[in-house]
């Protein structure tokens, strides 16, 4: 059987297809053991064997079962051979089974043993082979290029109408599971994180958000001259290779645009989300992800909010804004002068904060904190006679003189 006519695309079939048709090989699994045969004649095939996924295990090289639990699995990074494992009974003796791999990470390679997988079956990755008397077959699979949070899928394929449900196999540092405690509920593929995940930029520099204290959403600014914003999120390295969506919305006066990039990508948006001014990111292999929204027709007071949102999921709100840039708040001045038993001090620019004086009096520091009530401020500070070398510091602002009290 040519293996072309035996792809059948996973994306293409619907999951209450999967569902029903995992559920009526479960329920004839036991049948299949007390040496009933699985062929696929009730899908039109009887040369090809119909079985459950559960059917085939995953070893390594010196045998060593994978665990699989919940259709996922895990191989260390260092793993350079995986074999799957088909056993069923005689009965099914001399039938062909239809090992497919899909959404192999970019970057990883799985490389089909030949002649057991013909060369035509590698390039789709792809493997058609008989089992042997007692019904089992062996397909040792190499593996390269293998980095944490990679992974591939794996099914038993078969004529339409037929699918074995599938197992995600994810590569990490230990060969253990991962840590991923933001991903969704309803879908542990996409991440449900709070909006302070999420970080923005404008032209080289920060977007602050202040948050309030009550509801919890955000508050951002920006100037009427902003075009462009990137947004960024860091997470741990477990999350590699899963999904986080952000959804803009309530636009207000201006035009945001998040340009249609690439699917799976950590760096360019999804196009389909991107159409409805959502963006869909996969996080890279160092937990990062990307994009950059374009905006226009930025004139003070339109505005845009935007969240994270997942599969019954919405996070905190983030509502940014363009404004004017405030005026800038003038620096302090201090002028440090002495007379007949006291230091004068004037400050100006600095109503509302503290004003901190310090000097020696032989070995001893002397030291005095006084509150400044306007912004041009007169004020004196008691000092023996002497000669002193004192300094006044008013926030970040520090001046030192040496003067001398009669």
């Amino acid at each position: 059987m040519k293996p072309q006519a035996l792809n059948r695309n996973l994306k293409t079939r619907t999951f209450k297809t999967l569902i029903v048709a995992f559920a009526i090989l479960s329920s004839s699994f036991s049948q299949a053991w007390a040496g009933q045969g699985q062929d696929c004649s009730a899908f039109g095939d009887a040369s090809m064997i119909c079985a459950p996924i559960s059917q085939l295990e995953q070893t390594l090289n010196d045998g060593t079962a994978v665990a699989v639990s919940n259709g996922s699995s895990f191989l260390a990074t260092s793993a350079t051979t995986v074999k799957f494992v088909f056993t069923s009974n005689s009965a099914n003796s001399g039938k062909n089974i239809y090992l497919q791999f899909f959404d192999v990470s970019q970057g990883l390679t799985l490389t089909l043993p030949n002649p057991k997988c013909s060369s035509v079956q590698i390039p789709s990755k792809g493997c058609v082979t008989a089992v042997d008397s007692n019904g089992s077959a062996t397909v040792a699979v190499s593996i390269s290029g293998a980095s944490a949070g990679m992974l591939f899928k794996y099914q038993l394929n078969g004529p339409a109408g037929f699918t074995s449900g599938f197992v995600t196999t994810t590569f990490t540092s230990s060969g253990g599971g991962v840590n991923t405690p933001e991903a969704c509920g309803g879908d542990t593929t996409t991440i449900c994180a709070p909006i302070t995940r999420l970080s923005a930029t404008s032209a080289g520099k920060a977007i602050a958000v202040s948050y309030d204290e009550a509801t919890q959403d955000g508050q951002s600014i920006i100037l009427p001259t902003t075009t462009s914003i990137t947004y960024k999120f860091e997470f741990p390295s477990d999350y590699m290779n899963k999904y986080i969506f952000v959804q803009f919305f309530d636009i207000t006066t201006l035009s945001l645009v998040i340009p249609g990039g690439a699917i799976n990508s950590s760096t360019s948006c999804d196009p389909q989300p991107a159409a409805t001014a959502g963006c869909k990111l996969q996080i890279s292999s160092d937990g990062k992800a990307s994009f950059t929204a374009q905006l226009s027709n930025t004139v003070v007071g339109s505005n845009f909010k935007f969240m994270i949102a997942g599969p019954n999921y919405a996070s905190h709100v983030i509502q940014t804004t363009v404004a004017l840039a405030p005026a800038p708040t003038p620096k302090p001045t201090i002028t440090i002068t002495a007379g007949k038993g006291k230091l004068t001090l004037k400050m100006n620019n600095a109503k509302g904060q503290n004003a901190t004086v310090a000097y020696k009096v032989g070995k001893k520091l002397k030291t005095t904190t006084i509150r400044v009530n306007s912004d041009k401020a007169l004020m004196n500070v008691p000092a023996p006679k002497g000669t002193y070398s004192v300094t006044v510091t008013v926030g970040s602002v520090r001046l030192t003189k040496k003067v001398t009290v009669k």
